[in-house]
């Protein structure tokens, strides 16, 4: 039986991390993951059982096909408009409010700057949209406050935000769609006597710690798992053995930080 995992960067830190959470539950029903690193078409799947997508790797119509030849398919972060196909996924609405209660209640800031993921990306799309909205809840126009597009890349995501600031529009704080961006810009803010600015991201990991950013945590290894068992669950033989529908959200949690290495305790009402 052929499992295949489908990634562009197989090798990135959120990639590894859902390939370690699917290998555990396959492995633990005797199956293998291979894992297949930017296709350039669906043909390298031919005599797959099941296939889990990460993000936007395969096309609609090319996971339309899958389906239509019998493969089992799960989506990760990402999804299909109709919900047809399973997918899981974090929570983007609950992890922006989470990232913007810190920064106006803990840290009185008023004109966060988004620094976005890619924009033809599930996550990079529900975040940016969860951002806009919660800002106008608070009366505050999201048209007003800044926003870079980082395309989930810390090097792009650090040149684009130093070309940024050479245009003086003002924020007093930073929100980014991916810790590892929000890592790659700290130079920069440093650099622009900015490093006071507080800064908060999605994800978590040792990096988000050793940096003293805050964050919302978002297990991806948890991520993998949940995907895995979505497949299985489709597999031929299993019950239901048939193909399921919807997505799973997987909630967030606020690490709040204030300085490398350590974490502040959450009240009652923390996430």
């Amino acid at each position: 039986m052929r499992i295949v995992l489908v990634a562009r960067d197989a090798g990135g830190v959120f990639q590894a991390g859902v390939q370690q959470g699917a290998r555990e539950v396959l492995e633990a029903d005797g199956l293998t993951l291979e894992v297949l690193d930017t296709p350039t078409g669906i043909e390298a799947l031919a005599g797959a059982t099941g296939v889990i997508a990460l993000m936007n790797v395969l096309s609609a119509e090319d996971l339309l096909a899958l389906d239509g030849q019998g493969i089992r398919l799960t989506l990760v972060s990402h999804s299909l408009p109709d919900g047809n196909l399973p997918a899981v996924m974090h929570d983007n609405r609950q992890g922006m409010g989470q990232l913007l209660a810190y920064l106006f209640a803990d840290r009185g800031c008023t004109r966060p700057l988004l620094l976005g993921g890619e924009p033809t990306q599930l996550d990079a799309i529900e975040r940016e949209a969860a951002f806009r909205e919660d800002l106008m809840r608070r009366g505050i126009d999201p048209d007003s406050c800044a926003a870079v597009t980082g395309d989930f890349d810390p090097r792009v995501a650090a040149e684009r935000f130093e070309a940024y600031l050479g245009q003086g529009t003002a924020f007093d704080s930073v929100i980014a769609a991916d810790f590892l961006m929000a890592i790659a810009i700290l130079p920069v803010l440093e650099r622009h006597g900015l490093g006071h600015l507080p800064i908060a991201a999605f994800g978590d990991g040792p990096e988000a710690a050793a940096a003293g950013i805050t964050t919302v945590a978002a297990d991806v290894v948890e991520l993998g798992r949940r995907a895995a068992r979505q497949l299985l669950g489709q597999l031929p033989g299993r019950n239901p053995g048939r193909p399921l529908s919807g997505t799973t959200v997987l909630a967030t949690e606020l690490i709040r930080r204030s300085a490398p290495g350590t974490v502040e305790p959450l009240d009652d009402a923390g996430g």
